[in-house]
């Protein structure tokens, strides 16, 4: 966490310089310092997230702790954003540029879990941060407290805003603070998430389309012969086949998965149905509507007498689109910050780990 705290406190105070720098500057070897003597506070949030381990749209625990925080640290509050009760916004400064940090503090379904390095549920099939949300929302947290702390004694002018938001990707709240105009007046914006990896990314992802598809029957007379009720499966089978064979020949940055959310076979429930539930995700978006449009043709065709098809897209949302020169700025920070130093107990840790998902030891962690 306070590596990630690090290098969005850099990327933002070097964006101005678009060449290579050699040295950490004044002002950035403060902030990274006051990172540094803070850490527990911002660990102590961190793992409170992580004990209480709230899904999407139900971290009512979680934003109140850290609202609580922000407001200690003098920055003001804005709650139930975009009618989600759950997401807020914070900010300190008045002057110009406006830079957005983004948090997230959402747990995962099914990743609950004693914090060990190998697999033993704290609950069966109760929530987690698997993701490793509890480090997303107070990374970007102590970045922007330390940059409110040099806006404070004068040393910069700006204003610092944290948008707290839940269910990336699936529901995506920010596309809501975007479409409701929460982001307008930002000068820039940067974004982070916990990964195996530390690189600056500029690949696409994320684009995602979510939709239904009902197959019913169109004629009722018929249904107690059994026939209606054949059809609308029997067009759900068709369909299935031609999904397993768009998955077979999808490529390693294409997701497409479906459930099943009603397969009915009692004819005393009428009109019978069948209902599957799809998503597509895409590192491309031009991958995403070519498979998107693929499905909705061959639903079309199901079509006929006595079967009704209908698709219905639920969300949807483009690809992430990377700010290359942004980037450029977070990897030269990168350097900058040289290698992660890790204690003993954090090696001996990993490696536990690697043990358990029987994995090659890095050479790295025991030369």
């Amino acid at each position: 966490m306070r590596r990630s705290s690090h290098l969005l406190l850099l990327a933002l105070f070097s964006l101005p310089e678009l060449h290579a720098q050699t040295a950490i500057g004044k002002l950035q070897k403060e902030v990274v310092t006051y990172i540094d003597k803070n850490s527990s506070r911002f660990t102590g949030l961190s793992d409170s997230i992580w004990e209480y381990a709230e899904p999407s749209f139900k971290e009512f625990k979680s934003t109140q702790l850290l609202t609580d925080f922000l407001k200690i640290e003098g920055f003001s509050i804005k709650h139930n954003i975009s009618s989600f009760p759950t997401v807020f916004i914070a900010s300190y400064g008045t002057e110009k540029p406006i830079i957005g940090l983004y948090g997230e503090y959402d747990a995962d379904p099914g990743a609950s879990n004693k914090t060990v390095p190998y697999r033993e549920e704290l609950i069966k099939g109760g929530y987690g941060h698997g993701g490793a949300h509890n480090l997303l929302g107070v990374g970007s947290i102590a970045a922007a407290v330390a940059i409110k702390e040099l806006i404070k004694k004068g040393k910069l002018k700006g204003t610092i805003r944290y948008h707290g938001s839940t269910a990336e990707g699936t529901l995506g709240t920010r596309a809501w603070l975007a479409k409701d105009g929460y982001f307008n007046d930002l000068d820039l914006s940067l974004y982070w998430h916990p990964a195996p990896v530390t690189a600056a990314a500029t690949s696409t992802w994320d684009a995602l389309i979510d939709f239904t598809i009902t197959f019913s029957s169109k004629r009722m007379d018929i249904i107690r012969d059994n026939i209606a009720e054949a059809n609308c499966q029997r067009a759900a089978e068709i369909l299935l086949g031609v999904v397993q064979r768009l998955k077979q020949s999808a490529n390693e940055t294409i997701k497409l998965n479906y459930s099943i959310k009603e397969w009915e076979n009692d004819l005393a429930h009428t009109p019978d149905t069948v209902i599957l539930d799809f998503r597509i995700q895409c590192a491309k978006q031009v991958d995403a509507i070519q498979l998107y449009n693929e499905i909705n043709k061959a639903v079309n065709d199901l079509n006929d007498n006595t079967v009704k098809a209908e698709l219905k897209i639920n969300r949807a949302h483009h690809q992430f689109l990377p700010n290359v020169t942004a980037m450029k700025v977070v990897f030269s920070n990168m350097e900058l910050l040289g290698p992660i130093k890790y204690t003993t107990d954090e090696i001996n840790y990993s490696l536990q780990m690697q043990d358990f998902l029987n994995r090659k030891k890095d050479k790295l962690l025991i030369s």
